[in-house]
């Protein structure tokens, strides 16, 4: 296993190879404002049932789907790169309640990590079955014996 990724004094993420928006020069301030303000939505959310949590991040993840493409090439109204990314943040924050948590950009949310970790030991001690490889078909040859020739 490898190590958990970690964040630099320079702002950079380490150990998080792999991970496109973490590996970005040009996304560190996304990925320290998303490490600051989701365990705020996560707090902001406490009181929330699990359905009022699910039906807002349905809502935030179309947001995000629909513009997310404001965070990384900003937008032409002022205010939309904000409303894009506290709907990335607060998304991540209910996602953050559900069981194993969020894990993006090598950080990971949630709001019961034992069971985050019991999970992971589970998955690791599982026998997984062995891959079953597919059948090869076999190919038949088709000749002709000058038998119909005469139209090619």
């Amino acid at each position: 296993m490898s190590p958990e990724p970690y964040m630099l004094p320079s702002g950079r993420l380490a150990n998080a190879e792999g991970l496109p928006i973490a590996d970005d020069p040009r996304q560190i301030t996304l990925v320290a404002s998303l490490k600051f303000l989701v365990p705020l939505w996560i707090h902001e959310i406490r009181n929330l049932t699990d359905e009022q949590r699910v039906a807002r991040a349905n809502r935030y993840g179309r947001i995000v789907a629909e513009r997310g493409d404001v965070l990384q090439f900003g937008g032409g109204k002022k205010g939309q790169a904000t409303e894009v990314f506290n709907a990335l943040a607060e998304g991540l924050a209910c996602a953050a309640y559900q069981p194993g948590g969020i894990t993006v950009a090598g950080l990971h949310w949630c709001t019961d990590h034992r069971a985050c970790l019991d999970a992971e030991a589970a998955a690791e001690d599982a026998e997984l079955p062995e891959p079953t490889v597919p059948t090869q078909r076999t190919v038949d040859d088709v000749s002709f014996n000058g038998a119909g020739q005469e139209a090619l």
